[in-house]
């Protein structure tokens, strides 16, 4: 009977435990997301420097994970922030892969969608925060 527990103790204590790496300064935006979409974000997401026009990654290989700019995300406001972390985790965590390309129809400088291919303006975030928070659950 010792021997068994000995062989269970050593296959759990063996297996495969991979530890996610988000960096703190994502914590309140990755805490929104899972609130406001009722899902759990088990995925890395670091600083790494990307080529211009690039300020964000997803990877979705088998273990997907993000990479963020560190020149843009320091430069920019709170809004672009959230708006730059919802996009990517969008893209690794719902598996939507593709850009939107409209634009509001009462403001037609402002993208429809967070998943617009360029970042959403600070204006057009703060005016339509509610629009693009809620327009985000149709990619789940």
């Amino acid at each position: 009977m010792k021997y068994l527990i000995l062989f269970l103790l050593l296959i759990i204590g063996c297996g495969k435990v991979d530890k996610l790496y988000i960096d703190p300064a994502f914590y309140p935006y990755i805490d929104l997301f899972e609130q406001y979409y009722g899902v759990n974000v088990n995925l890395d997401i670091t600083f790494y420097s990307l080529d211009e026009p690039t300020i964000g990654q997803c990877h979705s290989t088998s273990n997907p994970y993000i990479k963020i700019d560190p020149e843009f995300w320091f430069s920019t406001d709170d809004l672009q922030q959230k708006a730059l972390i919802f996009h990517e985790l969008v893209h690794c965590v719902f598996g939507f892969m593709d850009h939107e390309n409209a634009m509001l129809e009462e403001e037609p400088y402002c993208p429809y969608s967070i998943m617009h291919k360029h970042i959403v303006p600070s204006y057009c975030l703060d005016k339509y925060y509610d629009h693009y928070i809620d327009e985000l659950r149709d990619y789940r």
